[in-house]
């Protein structure tokens, strides 16, 4: 991904049974995107989960193990199959075992301070092979300023980062928002990547 959604790119109209409100305009197409990285034996962590949003849900029985993890004490009272609720932020979340797929779905943007802090916690609770999936607000959070930190905490881009607007670039003219996508992993996954790469390449040139 790694670049602004599009009006056309896919999207959903409701989750795990909840319909998604008119005004939650971006969640549409976050939610498919995101859906896309969920696999059965993952263990995830939703960052942010909120109260009625149902990505949780979804991960909650579609994967091994899921927390869900939010500031807002209300939580406690949820309940959703496969879920483990933690009330904490992700500058103080410390668990004992690391995730295979960390999301954060437009929550990173929502306080800006400690960002670059924010990124080395959610690196260290990554597995080795681990991705990261989160979506942003822009220009809230600008993609550049996102890949600066998350790069400062050793994490690299899956694909090639793109920050051109396509012409149906997916956009809120009351809020004047876009969104942007973007998929993490550890930056020696990318680096042992890279070296397959060139090896098969250099062997086919042969």
């Amino acid at each position: 991904m790694n670049r602004f959604f599009n009006i056309d790119d896919k999207r959903i109209e409701e989750l795990e049974g909840f319909k998604l409100p008119k005004e939650w305009w971006s969640r549409p197409y976050e939610y498919a995107f995101a859906m896309d990285f969920v696999n059965k034996d993952d263990v995830c962590l939703d960052i942010g989960c909120g109260l009625e949003h149902p990505f949780k849900n979804y991960l909650g029985k579609n994967c091994k193990k899921t927390i869900a993890l939010d500031i807002d004490r209300r939580v406690s009272d949820l309940k959703s199959t496969g879920v483990e609720f933690v009330i904490d932020d992700i500058l103080n979340y410390k668990p004992d075992f690391k995730f295979d797929k960390i999301y954060a779905i437009s929550t990173i943007e929502h306080t800006l301070q400690y960002l670059e802090e924010k990124f080395e916690n959610i690196k260290n609770m990554l597995k080795d092979d681990g991705k990261i999936i989160l979506t942003v607000d822009y220009p809230t959070l600008r993609p550049e300023k996102l890949l600066e930190c998350a790069k400062k905490s050793n994490l690299a881009l899956i694909s090639d980062f793109n920050e051109e607007m396509a012409e149906n670039v997916l956009y809120h003219s009351a809020y004047n928002l876009n969104v942007y996508g973007m998929i993490l992993t550890h930056e020696k996954n990318m680096q042992a990547e890279n070296r397959k790469t060139k090896i098969e390449k250099d062997y086919k040139i042969k």
